[in-house]
Formats: structure tokens, sequence, C-alpha cells
């Protein structure tokens, strides 16, 4: 089993490679914000880019134990065309950001993503890398968010192998038995 945020990873990417070759795009995992450095590692190895980032676990606070709430992430097209109109629009040498994004949006929007949950897209714009001055680069982000109930998905990884092969260490003091007992000391 994988966790809920690997899983939906995988369907996103399979998703995308639908309509975004693999002999022609280039999709990575990323972390969210990109910062200016690995903007610079991506722009230099190849596009057109797909970034996928995970955001965020934003939790109900009326959840209790059960961490219900939303997971949040990111995807991040990277456009590089000489033509300053044609990063946008495209042209026969290249994508533009504008169908590239609207398609992965469409793609994406009600994926269902088997034991988590579905995808709907919240925002879908263009962006910018602060301090990138290249005109051939055109930037989009698409977010996306699930709403979801994590408490199975993670019982069922708290029984997995990988989880039963951690280990820790406990500093217990020889002088008590550990219990789920919790004494107060004072007056």
């Amino acid at each position: 089993m994988v966790d809920p945020i690997t899983a939906t990873h995988q369907a996103v990417e399979a998703r995308l490679r639908t309509a975004f070759a693999h002999d022609r795009w280039t999709f990575e995992l990323v972390p969210s914000p990109l910062t200016l450095e690995e903007f610079r590692s991506i722009v230099a190895k190849a596009t057109p880019w797909l970034g996928f980032a995970w955001r965020e676990v934003a939790v109900d606070q009326a959840s209790g134990r059960r961490i219900t709430g939303r997971l949040g992430f990111t995807l991040t097209i990277v456009i590089k065309n000489t033509g300053r109109e044609a990063r946008f629009t495209g042209d026969r040498l290249g994508p533009g950001l504008y169908s590239s994004t609207l398609i992965a949006a469409a793609l994406l929007s009600g994926l269902k993503v088997d034991g988590v949950g579905t995808l709907f897209v919240s925002r879908a714009g263009s962006a910018f890398a602060d301090g990138w001055s290249d005109m051939s680069i055109a930037i989009g982000t698409i977010e996306l968010d699930m709403t979801t109930d994590l408490a199975d998905v993670l019982a069922a990884l708290a029984t997995s192998d990988d989880f039963l092969r951690l280990v820790s260490d406990w500093d217990l003091s020889s002088e008590s038995e550990p219990s789920d007992t919790i004494e107060v000391e004072g007056p």
C-alpha cells in the first residue's frame, strides 16, 4: 500500500500522460514552493515541463482523531519558446501555455484516486518565478484539492510492512512500567 500523496501523484501522472507525451514533456515531483535555484535547474534541463507538488493537508478543525480534511497539490507548467507571443499561444515549434494549462485542468478535474478521493481544480492561472527574467519562459499553475478522510489510510499504513520496520528508542525510567495513565503531580 502507498500513502495517499503518492497514490495521487501516480494517478495524476498517468492521467496527464494521455495528452502530454512522455517523449515530449518532462514530468517531475517538486517541492512547493519552488526556489529560484530549483526553477533554474528545471529550465536548464528540458521544457516543456510539468512539475507536481504536494502543498498541504488542511485538517478540518472538528475532525478530532480522524484526520479529515483537504489535500492540496499544485501542478506547474513551464513552456519555453523564443517567440514572445508563441510561448502563450504555441506555434509549430512547441505548445503554448494557454492550451497546455486548460488541457491539464480538464484532464485532472474530477479525477478519482482510489481509496483517497476526487480531485477538483480550485484555481488555474499564469505565474512567474520571482527573480527570473528570461522572456522566452511562460509559467502556469493549477491548484488541485481533494476532500479526504485519512483515518482508514493511516490505519492501513500503520500495519504495513514498511511501517512495522520502523525502529524507535524510548527513554523509560527503569523504576516504572510504561502505561497510558498520566499522573499529575502537585497539591
